[in-house]
């Protein structure tokens, strides 16, 4: 099942994003936060460890580098399709061991 999407960034058509699908939002229901944090710590990572592995790892930018809850964007769309693919396999993962 895929929980993730890599599509075009809706305001800034040379970037892409990594967003969740209707499933990943379903399934976790509604939080107090940022749903950015879930996709952290299917890594077992702190929020800030997940982004500086997405910009390491994956060519990721990081956005509102001041603000609360930064975000990431793809400037390649193979790096965000590689991005997505890691991402959904993690969240595999975490769905099939807490069943």
């Amino acid at each position: 099942m895929n929980y993730f999407k890599a599509s075009k960034e809706p305001f800034k058509n040379t970037q892409y994003l990594v967003l969740g699908q209707d499933c990943f939002y379903n399934m976790i229901g509604p939080i107090r936060g940022s749903y950015n944090v879930i996709m952290a710590r299917c890594f077992g990572l702190t929020y800030a460890n997940f982004l500086r592995m997405a910009r390491d790892q994956y060519h990721a930018r990081i956005n509102g580098k001041n603000q609360k809850y930064p975000s990431i964007s793809f400037i390649s769309y193979e790096d965000a399709v590689s991005f997505e693919k890691v991402l959904n396999t993690q969240m595999t993962r975490v769905v099939f061991f807490n069943k």
